[in-house]
């Protein structure tokens, strides 16, 4: 089962605050653990690996991840926790 948290980190705010802070969660590191690059997402889903790029330096793009989740596994919500909970 995934970390719950695993998107997440603490940041000290002040000396006596601490709050969670969403992370981007990491596609190349996501695809890895499958044993998978990102040429090989690209050429799953027929798009240029410029675009897959992209993704992991930012974010899949809402119109996408149900696309990626079924070709890799990789559930919705470490995908984009900002969307999905």
């Amino acid at each position: 089962m995934a970390n719950y948290f695993s998107n997440y980190a603490l940041t000290k705010v002040a000396s006596d605050a601490t709050i969670l802070v969403m992370t981007k969660p990491d596609l190349k590191a996501l695809l890895a653990k499958r044993g998978l690059r990102l040429i090989d997402l690209a050429t799953h889903l027929g798009i240029d690996k410029s675009a897959v790029t992209r993704w992991h330096y930012r974010q899949v793009p809402a119109d996408r991840v149900l696309q990626v989740e079924r070709a890799t596994g990789i559930k919705r919500k470490l995908l984009r926790p900002d969307l999905y909970l």
